[in-house]
């Protein structure tokens, strides 16, 4: 009977060494996971103030007008733009028509 007894805490020894060592594996993973996470969130803070600076830096030039202007020069560029293109397929017809 006591070397049954010593078999099975002997297993059972080592099932606890197991699982202590599992543990602290684990522990050490969620510190490296806590590290990212807590990286992460810097990040996503950052990325949050900069993009709260750039909404800022909107409102002040549609404030002041600078964005429209900026809108209708490209606007009258893109206009311009196709007008060009409307010219060539124009011409590009006529020379197909007299062929």
């Amino acid at each position: 009977m006591d070397t049954s007894f010593e078999v099975l805490y002997k297993s059972l020894e080592a099932k606890v060494l197991k699982l202590q060592q599992k543990m602290i594996e684990i522990k050490n993973e969620n510190v490296q996971l806590q590290a990212k996470l807590n990286e992460q969130l810097e990040l996503n803070q950052n990325m949050r103030v900069q993009l709260n600076e750039c909404q800022e830096k909107i409102r002040l030039l549609k404030d002041a007008g600078v964005l429209s202007m900026l809108e209708k020069e490209d606007s009258e560029r893109m206009q311009h733009r196709i007008d060009n293109l409307v010219r060539e397929i124009d011409q590009c017809i006529a020379l197909m028509t007299n062929e």
